[in-house]
């Protein structure tokens, strides 16, 4: 078994490259130069997430997937809309992956649980006696109601 390399003393120097937004493998070359320490990019890599050190990386095109995500649930459609919206667009993802993003984005769909289902359920009367439409939505649909709930940040309805 290879001995562990103590980059401990060398903490302050790789979580300030991090913050320069340098790469693993720059951080390794660094160390390499300046420390004399063989180290790989993915032994940084590691040690950063064990440290609590990792940085969110998150391209620019991701960020703009994840806001057009959040805006198609808003308008209340299905996972397997939002897919195709997506694959038009030219973002074709998997539904996997879209799962992800809800999850990061913080859209719950459902919830199978009685404790925090009754939790959703009394938040979605909240936000219908706050905007006074309780008895005018009675004569909607179901896709209506969601669409209105959707808009008020109530993304948890199972469709």
């Amino acid at each position: 078994m290879v001995a562990r390399i103590d980059l401990d003393p060398y903490k302050d120097d790789i979580t300030n490259m991090i913050r320069r937004g340098e790469s693993d493998e720059a951080i390794s070359t660094a160390l390499l130069n300046d420390h004399g320490i063989i180290v790989s990019g993915r032994t940084i890599g590691y040690r950063l997430v064990e440290w609590g050190s990792r940085r969110p990386v998150q391209s620019p095109e991701a960020e703009a997937t994840d806001r057009l995500v959040v805006k198609l649930y808003k308008m209340a459609l299905n996972s397997d809309e939002v897919l195709q919206v997506l694959a038009k667009k030219g973002k074709a993802i998997s539904s996997r992956t879209l799962r992800r993003i809800r999850k990061r984005v913080g859209i719950r769909i459902r919830c199978d649980e009685p404790a925090e289902r009754a939790r959703q359920v009394d938040e979605l009367r909240e936000i219908l006696i706050v905007e006074d439409v309780v008895r005018d939505i009675e004569g909607f649909g179901r896709r209506i109601q969601y669409v209105f709930l959707r808009s008020q940040g109530a993304f948890f309805l199972a469709i």
